[in-house]
């Protein structure tokens, strides 16, 4: 089963999407430019989490599919998406974490795999 993605608008967790940054979402990759974002209080209650760089995606079928961020360090935790579709990814705190960051990874239920490049996003300081 193949997924369709693109770019999330709206307003998210008190949040109006278009601030996290100047981005496009096709099929492929997530290219462009990525904002700093801080004191996010309602994206986590863990403080790590509040400040930095996000990537939204609207995922369908959104149905019992699982999002991960996978990095040069290892494959992130997978999460369930809820509701709406809409994948928030925490990208990391600062543009060095941020960089580890390889590919949005979207697990179907049948388990195959559809795999966005990360490789073409820039980061704003």
């Amino acid at each position: 089963m193949s997924s369709t993605v693109e770019k999330a608008t709206g307003t998210q967790l008190g949040r109006d999407l278009s601030t996290l940054g100047d981005y496009t979402v096709t099929d492929e990759a997530v290219t462009g430019s990525v904002n700093e974002i801080t004191g996010w209080t309602e994206f986590s209650s863990n403080s790590e989490q509040q400040n930095g760089y996000y990537v939204a995606i609207n995922v369908e079928p959104w149905e019992g599919a699982k999002v991960r961020i996978d990095r040069t360090t290892g494959d992130g935790t997978a999460v369930a998406l809820k509701g709406d579709g809409i994948y928030i990814g925490f990208m990391g705190k600062d543009v060095t974490s941020v960089k580890t960051a390889q590919y949005i990874t979207i697990i179907q239920t049948d388990g195959s795999e559809h795999k966005l490049d990360l490789s073409g996003l820039t980061y704003a300081e």
